[in-house]
């Protein structure tokens, strides 16, 4: 019969061999940041990652790299980003010049059939005894579809009537009660 200190010994190794695995499948960028600090101290794939991190936090001049050459990932992520909305709003300018309504019509379209569809699952489906759906990969899409393009087309009226300044809706709230 094993002992509690050779059964602590088995979790503590089981611990040691899963860590690695759960960081690069649960945490969001795991397998990025161990790619850069294998860049930033040389080492491949076969280095084992606790060695790369000792090495990283032996060397302060390691550890500034670390970040500088993170900050320029995030800086070269934010530029595509910014690259994919300026494509979006240019989509959009282009579509608000053409003279073919469903050119134009087709966001308030769908957001007058969103809240149809919306009201009649929750509403009127559960008044004839049916049971509401569970939310689909499909709702979620139409739904971030039409929130990308409400942004988007309340951008356009704020730069058309040249109201550059944004406040949230608990602002303009309370300046719609003072009437300011």
């Amino acid at each position: 019969m094993a002992s509690k200190m050779d059964i602590f010994n088995i979790i503590a190794k089981t611990i040691g061999i899963l860590a690695p695995i759960v960081v690069e499948t649960i945490l969001p960028g795991g397998p990025m940041l161990m790619g850069l600090m294998r860049a930033v101290t040389g080492d491949n794939d076969k280095t084992p990652i606790n060695d790369v991190a000792e090495k990283i936090q032996a060397n302060p001049k390691l550890m500034v790299e670390l970040e500088r050459v993170a900050i320029d990932r995030e800086l070269g992520l934010a530029k595509v980003e910014a690259s994919k909305l300026e494509t979006v709003n240019l989509t959009m300018r282009i579509e608000s010049k053409s003279d073919h309504f469903l050119q134009w019509a087709w966001r308030p379209f769908n957001g007058i059939l969103y809240g149809i569809s919306m009201f009649m699952m929750v509403a009127i489906l559960p008044m004839f005894e049916k049971t509401v759906p569970e939310v689909t990969a499909m709702m979620l899409a139409w739904s971030a579809v039409l929130g990308v393009a409400v942004v988007g087309r309340n951008k356009e009226k704020a730069s058309k009537s040249g109201g550059s300044q944004q406040q949230g809706m608990v602002a303009g709230i309370i300046n719609a009660i003072k009437g300011s």
